[in-house]
């Protein structure tokens, strides 16, 4: 059940106009923006720690996968959403919160876990280019 309606939701996310070229398909800072009062200092720096962080992250919640460490993966998750959500990653926030809610479940949902995690670890290498994008714009 959860897998058919991740992929559904995936699915109907590329498929859709949200990512038209020039724009971002995973980000979208417009509320990160206000958070930082449009201050270009703070967001220089925030989005420095987010693009170390995100690369961590992925790395840590697929190295927790092949351990089968669904609590590794749990911790993982509970630090990455509200950066996510702070960052307007909706898309990879409905991700970690699906793939939360199976590590709830346990490992009687592990291949659907390794799936979705798998599509996150992916997925990681093309939100931290969008996140260099915005950094190299406040660099100037």
């Amino acid at each position: 059940m959860y897998g058919l309606r991740f992929s559904i939701k995936y699915k109907s996310f590329m498929m859709s106009g949200n990512h038209v070229p020039g724009s971002y398909k995973f980000v979208d800072l417009n509320r990160f923006r206000h958070i930082t009062g449009n201050d270009e200092d703070l967001k220089k720096i925030m989005l420095h720690k987010y693009i170390d962080t995100v690369a961590r992250w992925g790395t840590d919640l697929y190295a927790a996968m092949d351990r089968a460490d669904i609590e590794g993966m749990r911790r993982v998750l509970h630090q990455m959403k509200p950066h996510l959500t702070m960052i307007g990653s909706e898309y990879l926030e409905k991700m970690m919160t699906e793939l939360h809610e199976l590590c709830h479940v346990g490992e009687s949902e592990m291949t659907e876990i390794r799936r979705i995690t798998t599509m996150f670890h992916d997925l990681v290498p093309e939100m931290t280019r969008e996140l260099e994008k915005e950094y190299d714009k406040t660099t100037g």
